[in-house]
């Protein structure tokens, strides 16, 4: 349990990629010449040293390219099941069991991300943490990390450390209603992970997000009811004698620029309190679902300049069961359920499943989950309103030669210093496409994304600008109106008006 994750294609495939060449083993000089001994010891030397340097092209190539993708899942414009990124005010399940398995196989470079004076992860603070904790984000920065480089060498490109980073989230237990014993928790699996959380109501402590193949151990707390139930769903039919539930798992392609869809159907699910990859996939060979290019701040995707509706040139991201299609057959259900067959054992909140079993859930989830749901389904159509509006807002502000600069991220070669100083490459037309497609579960973590745009801003070479004014001006933007009550209309006349 807890091992890294591989597609279920790339599981299969097994393992690809050179690696150092063995060197053949000589049988010893017949003549036992001193001469010849010494041609066998340069010529080992030369193969060893070959090998290293091999080895070490290696390593420095796989490490770039985990920098590469390290930087992407901070800069989509849309969510994944299964990758977590943090914004302020999000409701989340702290899971215990998932951040010590992450800590151990991260090992030193945890550490390293996390700094030299980073406290201990709360599960050593506080022993008696249950395996899920109910959490408020209360704050959240993003920044360059050095973790990984001595796994590069000593020649290390200075580009693939730049692009390590790093989130620090700061935590609040927020408990009152959502202990194991409460009222609104009648789901007997989740009154025994959240067994004893009250008692930490009102702690704070922080935890350090990298990129990782493992499952998130911060799962959004209405995303987490709903696994839950599902997990008993699958677990009845399965006793019942129905047959095994669809679902669906998203994997991040080996160059990390698409999502790559696999189905496959509940094979078992594990009993007992735990439900970290609790539940048993049998995957359907052939069953491969790919989206559109990752559409992250770097990648040149951009968005049209009105911004009314986020359109990118008709490119959208795939969901799991857009373009369904017919439903596996009888021999390909028992085909993944018997054994040998490909299969993995994935954490609920991972899987989407399938379509016809999606309402009933999320009202069980809201009856017998009710404290983990509530706060979401007060705050989603109001939220979808707001960030829509915004977005048209945003797309005028894309318009305007003063906010020109902000529009892409820079050329690499011709600014690198920017590249190195900052931790997330966010630009204004990410920033319109997030808030077009709905990205943000509250207009204030928009409002952070502004305060990144304006301090990224800042660094860029040959543009001056007022952070101040800057600020005020993109915030506008997001909220309608500027810290003064001044509406974005006359703003973005005013400017018009200037450029003329």
């Amino acid at each position: 349990r807890g091992a890294r994750r591989a597609s279920p294609k790339r599981a299969r495939a097994g393992r690809r990629g050179s690696r150092p060449r063995q060197r053949s083993r000589r049988a010893p000089s017949s003549s036992g010449s001193e001469e010849e001994e010494e041609e066998q010891k340069e010529e080992r030397e030369q193969e060893e040293e070959v090998d290293l340097e091999a080895a070490h092209a290696l390593v420095a190539e796989r490490f770039a390219a985990a920098c590469a993708l390290d930087r992407k899942w901070l800069l989509r414009a849309s969510h994944r099941p299964g990758v977590y990124v943090p914004q302020e005010g999000d409701r989340v399940v702290y899971l215990r069991e998932g951040h010590e398995l992450q800590v151990v196989h991260a090992g030193a470079r945890a550490v390293g991300a996390a700094g030299g004076q980073a406290p201990p992860p709360p599960f050593r603070t506080y022993p008696a943490m249950p395996l899920a904790t109910p959490c408020v984000v209360s704050h959240v920065r993003c920044a360059a990390a050095d973790a990984g480089v001595e796994e590069a060498g000593d020649g290390a490109d200075g580009a693939a450390r730049r692009t390590v980073c790093v989130c620090h989230v700061e935590l609040r237990v927020d408990a009152a209603e959502a202990d194991g014993d409460c009222e609104g928790i009648r789901l007997p699996q989740a009154q025994a992970l959240l067994s004893g959380a009250r008692a930490l109501h009102g702690h704070r402590f922080s935890v350090t997000l990298t990129r990782s193949d493992m499952p998130d151990f911060l799962v959004l707390q209405d995303a987490f009811a709903r696994s839950l139930v599902h997990a008993a769903r699958a677990a009845d039919a399965l006793a019942a004698g129905e047959p095994p539930l669809r679902v669906r798992a998203c994997y991040t392609s080996a160059d990390g620029q698409s999502d790559e869809w696999f189905e496959g159907v509940t094979r078992a699910v594990r009993p007992g309190v735990s439900a970290w990859e609790g539940v048993h996939v049998g995957w359907i060979d052939q069953v491969v679902r790919v989206s559109v290019p990752v559409d992250s701040g770097d990648t040149g995707v951009g968005v049209d300049g009105d911004g009314a509706d986020g359109d990118d040139g008709g490119v959208a991201p795939l969901g799991p069961w857009d373009g369904e299609g017919e439903a596996p057959s009888e021999e390909e259900v028992e085909g993944a359920m018997a054994e040998g067959a490909s299969n993995a054992w994935l954490s609920p909140w991972e899987l989407a499943f399938a379509p016809d079993v999606r309402a009933a859930v999320a009202a069980d989830a809201s009856s017998l989950l009710a404290p983990l749901c509530a706060h979401a389904e007060a705050e989603a159509d109001t939220e979808a309103a707001e960030q829509q509006l915004a977005a048209v807002r945003v797309g005028g502000a894309l318009r305007l030669r003063a906010l020109a600069p902000l529009a892409s991220t820079p050329n690499a070669a011709q600014d690198e210093r920017w590249w190195r100083a900052v931790a997330v490459p966010l630009d204004l037309r990410l920033l319109q496409q997030r808030l077009a497609r709905g990205y943000y579960r509250r207009m204030g973590a928009a409002l952070a994304d502004v305060e990144v745009l304006v301090r990224n801003a800042q660094l860029l070479q040959a543009y001056e600008v007022d952070g101040d004014a800057l600020h005020s001006l993109l915030s506008a933007a997001v909220r309608g109106r500027d810290p003064n009550g001044r509406p974005w209309a006359e703003l973005e006349s005013a400017l018009r008006v200037a450029e003329g």
